[in-house]
């Protein structure tokens, strides 16, 4: 999994799907960490997205509303919403994530 980082504290390992062969899936994703008491970036995009807290938790903005997440929820966004996320725990906050064209929007 390739890491990447925007902000302190807050990595994602993109999975290599590539390597199943081109066309196998019709999605992306991976992990992303929030280490204890850091903030994701805002973000806003076409695709739509699922979370799936693995472990941790925290407080999530979502499209103006605040949710608190812990290990276990499972979250979808819809495309065009902003979410970010918040880690107020002392544990890594651990979620797995897939996202995917929508054909239309």
């Amino acid at each position: 999994m390739a890491a990447e980082s925007h902000v302190p504290g807050v990595v994602l390992h993109q999975a290599d799907f590539a390597s199943l062969g081109e066309g196998v899936t019709p999605f992306r994703g991976g992990l992303f960490t929030v280490a204890p008491q850091c903030t994701s970036r805002p973000d806003i995009h076409a695709v739509r997205e699922c979370w799936m807290i693995a472990s941790g938790g925290g407080v999530l903005d979502y499209h103006g509303s605040t949710l608190r997440v812990a290990q276990g929820d499972v979250l979808v966004f819809e495309s065009h919403h902003r979410h970010q996320i918040h880690n107020d725990g002392h544990e890594p906050l651990v979620i797995s994530t897939v996202w995917w064209d929508v054909h239309g929007d």
